[in-house]
């Protein structure tokens, strides 16, 4: 049975949120892997920096909330979004990020989930499994970021076009150093 609608008919609960869905094309036409409900979803991180600066996600929540959401216009920027999700071999390891993105890890890590813009649009997002180890004589300051389980980043790239934003992406993958690094190298090679 499907949750959304047992929730919806048998609680009298309606689903209000977001729901996107992992989908695969097949030779037998597309396929739904799944469904995420959540804003750290690798789906929900790719799409939302392409949400047009002229529309907020705080009123689109807000008509959510308020049952109106037909009444919000949502714009989207025309440009393609690719995101790779990278995951740890095991915990305790050192991420080591360029340092030309350094500058900006000790403003984003100091908030629990973060996301940092690094260039063009293009940005990182730290996951759950990643956790910033401070200076000692400055605790304002990251020292080095460490793994702790799972999925650690997300690398996300925006261009004009499909072949673009995936050789961005990956060239931004290749230089994040993470010993035993495992991401799937075919996304956008469709």
């Amino acid at each position: 049975m499907n949750l959304l609608n047992f929730a919806d008919r048998t609680l009298d609960v309606p689903y209000i949120g977001v729901l996107s869905t992992d989908i695969v094309l097949t030779t037998e036409g597309p396929k739904v892997l799944g469904y995420s409900a959540h804003f750290n979803s690798a789906a929900a991180q790719s799409l939302l920096p392409l949400l047009g600066s002229d529309t907020s996600l705080a009123s689109i929540m807000q008509a959510c909330m308020q049952g109106c959401l037909q009444d919000v216009s949502c714009n989207w920027e025309k440009k393609i979004s690719v995101m790779v999700s990278i995951s740890a071999a095991s915990e305790g390891q050192e991420i080591k990020i360029p340092k030309r993105f350094g500058r900006f890890l000790s403003h984003t890590l100091s908030r629990t989930s973060a996301d940092l813009c690094i260039e063009d649009g293009n940005r990182i997002y730290f996951d759950g499994g990643v956790k910033g180890i401070r200076n000692p004589k400055n605790l304002t300051k990251i020292m080095r970021l460490q793994t702790t389980r799972g999925r650690v980043l997300g690398v996300c790239s925006i261009a004009e076009n499909l072949e673009q934003a995936r050789n961005t992406v990956y060239q931004l993958v290749g230089q994040i150093d993470l010993e035993g690094k495992v991401y799937d190298n075919t996304v956008g090679n469709w």
